[in-house]
């Protein structure tokens, strides 16, 4: 999915541009910009502010994230308090990301009358007293209705006064209604629909998006397998076609779609860039996944969740590899047992295991040496690049580490640079 401007542009410092500012005082300097352009104020972190990193802070602190424990009592107090009166010495400060902390409208206010600050991306509506004040720079990061399309009187007035918000959630498809699509709410850039029995007016969905050019992403959601299996949706009706003339629509569920709007619009309005499918039992992955690839080629995200049969590693590597602009894959409820490898691609598991029977959970693990020195395993999740693996219901055991192994290998298997996160969740 495409960025947007309601997210957040922190990034962490890499961990080669960490070495490369302790190689010698010359680089130091020129890595201090990148070091502290991005930085996330916890409770461990507010006594460093105190110190001389604080003058650091000052001349190169870009972009703040504040996480503080919210718990009454004077040590929660004393450090809310020290990281307003820090606020004003950072002189480039432009975005914030207010996540936690004690006086929500003492922070929010201090925040917003700092000059450079352009944005405030907030998780919760201001107080109350804040509702008449100036919000332009505050974006509400999503807001849910589920009963009534009514909005509180809290968040009108924010509306009024200038605040935006980035996603609406609908727990009712029903509340989308005319009064409804005709609404404006400024910088609207995600709509999420839990869908029912019936079917939605994508008509109105039409209306709203014109009235909302940041509307970037729609996510329609059926994890209830509701709707999907009784109504068919325009976006994905030549798919739902061509499965039903293969004789396959009874192998798969769909769970979620999530379009994006098309470059071409309005001539075509939506693109489908994520898919979630859940498998049944006689699900052929050679068949299906070349349909779900041919027909969303511009397929970013993918979810597969698996039924409990076997599965040929290869086969399932050589079809997600026909996805060519994959970015992310969610491989769900499989296990190491229903994955067979037809070669002898696992036979340096028994080694690595052996390795972390004697490493703590906090260590990384260089990798055997047929494997290229930058990659490691960590033993909280497995990280090879950008790929994240993660085995939930595993935890930190032999078995949890031979499963990851074996599903860095399948993803190894589609000899592609281009999928930048996989995440299989074993979660049952």
């Amino acid at each position: 999915m495409p960025d947007s401007p309601s997210k957040s542009p922190f990034k962490r410092a890499s961990s080669e541009l960490l070495a490369l500012s302790v190689a010698n005082w010359r680089l130091r300097r020129i890595c201090l910009p990148f070091l502290f352009a991005n930085i996330e104020i916890c409770d461990k972190d507010v006594d460093k502010l105190e110190d001389h990193q604080a003058a650091v802070l000052t001349r190169f602190t870009k972009v703040l994230v504040i996480n503080l424990l919210n718990f009454p009592g004077p040590s929660s107090q004393s450090r809310n308090q020290t990281v307003i009166q820090t606020l004003p010495k950072l002189k480039k400060l432009s975005y914030v990301a207010l996540e936690h902390c004690l006086d929500r409208p003492l922070m929010l206010r201090m925040i917003l009358v700092q000059p450079l600050v352009t944005s405030v991306l907030v998780c919760e509506l201001p107080d109350e007293s804040m509702c008449n004040e100036d919000l332009s720079k505050v974006i509400l990061e999503f807001e849910a209705l589920s009963v009534s399309p009514d909005l509180s009187p809290d968040l009108e007035n924010c509306l009024k006064h200038g605040m935006r918000v980035a996603s609406l959630v609908l727990f009712d498809p029903e509340l989308l209604d005319t009064k409804f699509a005709s609404r404006n709410f400024t910088g609207l850039e995600q709509l999420e629909i839990y869908m029912g029995d019936l079917p939605i007016s994508f008509s109105l969905l039409s209306i709203l998006a014109s009235n909302h050019p940041a509307l970037n992403e729609l996510w329609l959601i059926d994890y209830d397998q509701h709707y999907f299996s009784h109504h068919t949706l325009t976006f994905i009706s030549l798919f739902e076609e061509e499965s039903q003339r293969q004789g396959l629509r009874e192998s798969f569920d769909v769970g979620r779609v999530g379009l994006c709007r098309a470059i071409d619009w309005p001539t075509q309005e939506w693109d489908v860039l994520a898919f979630d499918l859940s498998l049944c039992a006689s699900a052929s992955l050679r068949q299906l996944l070349p349909l779900v690839a041919s027909s969303f080629p511009k397929i970013e995200q993918l979810t597969l969740s698996f039924d409990k049969v076997m599965y040929y590693a290869e086969d399932l590597a050589s079809t997600l590899a026909l996805f060519s602009m994959l970015r992310v894959v969610y491989l769900r409820h499989l296990t190491l047992e229903q994955l067979i490898f037809k070669t002898e691609d696992r036979k340096c598991m028994p080694l690595v295991a052996q390795q972390i029977e004697s490493t703590n959970s906090s260590d990384k693990l260089e990798l055997p040496s047929e494997r290229t020195k930058s990659e490691r395993w960590i033993l909280s999740g497995l990280k090879v690049g950008a790929l994240k693996v993660d085995y939930w219901g595993v935890g930190i055991s032999k078995d949890g580490i031979m499963y990851s192994i074996a599903i860095v290998k399948l993803v190894e298997l589609l000899n592609t640079e281009d999928i930048d996160e996989a995440v299989i969740q074993n979660n049952y």
